[in-house]
């Protein structure tokens, strides 16, 4: 069994080796786990209501909006910005764009929706919870751009001044 890595560092190769089916499918599962945890812990935090509410339209709309907003904007926004944000590897500057998001959605989503800042008003949990799920999606965003442009680590630019003679 070859457990040495591959030249993206992203995955190692060999027997072990991830292909982009089995990381669609470990991302549908990160989903899908999140999704229990919130609807067990806090039912009252349903982002496809509260979207679908917002668009004058049901839960499936939300759902739709939920996954454009995940996948389009906040993927496009990681392309841009993914040279920009700190971290030695795309990993982990997922895990720091994953923790804007959560800012951003802590300061100005889940207030819209009256639930007040940081979603207070459902409790101390629901900051907590939508932090580790915005840090999941954070990090397997940052590990797939990884895997689909093989790219691991960020190209730094030398900041030593250049010597002529």
């Amino acid at each position: 069994m070859r457990l040495g890595r591959s030249r993206s560092a992203c995955a190692p190769t060999g027997i072990l080796s991830f292909d982009a089916l089995r990381s669609w499918r470990g991302t549908a599962q990160a989903v899908r786990i999140g999704f229990d945890l919130l609807r067990y812990s806090m039912p009252d935090l349903n982002v496809a209501r509260m979207l679908g509410g917002m668009m004058g339209a049901g839960p499936g709309m939300g759902w739709i909006a939920h996954f454009a907003i995940g996948t389009i904007a906040w993927g496009g926004l990681f392309a841009l910005l993914h040279d920009k944000l700190p971290g030695g590897s795309r990993g982990v500057q997922g895990l720091t764009f994953g923790a804007g998001a959560w800012i951003q959605m802590m300061v100005a989503g889940v207030p819209m929706e009256g639930k007040g800042l940081f979603g207070m008003a459902l409790g101390i949990m629901a900051p907590v919870m939508t932090l580790v799920l915005r840090l999941i999606f954070g990090g397997v965003l940052g590990w797939s751009y990884c895997l689909l442009t093989h790219t691991a680590f960020p190209r730094h630019t030398s900041t030593r001044a250049r010597v002529t003679t």
